[in-house]
């Protein structure tokens, strides 16, 4: 499935937008550095999981670094490891 018209479509200097599985993968994102990495840590089992899964085939899945509430509607996200990123997801108001 060809999801580009929609990426461009999420273009903004001010956010980035995201589309993640439930492990929190990015699968579709404004930012094509964030493609298939994991907004936060994932423990090794799921990892594990994951890879034999193939879902992603034999892609390294790293972690963006991200704390916050994952499962809120919006939510701001820090990132303690480098702390110029920060991302809204959604709309915070």
């Amino acid at each position: 499935m060809d999801l580009s018209s929609i990426e461009r479509s999420w273009q903004s200097d001010n956010s980035i937008y995201v589309a993640t599985d439930s492990n929190q993968i990015v699968f579709m994102s404004s930012d094509t550095d964030w493609l298939f990495t994991s907004l936060s840590d994932i423990d090794s089992e799921t990892l594990t999981s994951i890879r034999d899964s193939r879902q992603y085939l034999q892609t390294h899945i790293k972690s963006l670094g991200f704390q916050g509430d994952l499962l809120a509607s919006s939510t701001l996200l820090t990132n303690k490891r480098e702390s110029f990123y920060q991302a809204i997801l959604g709309d915070p108001a």
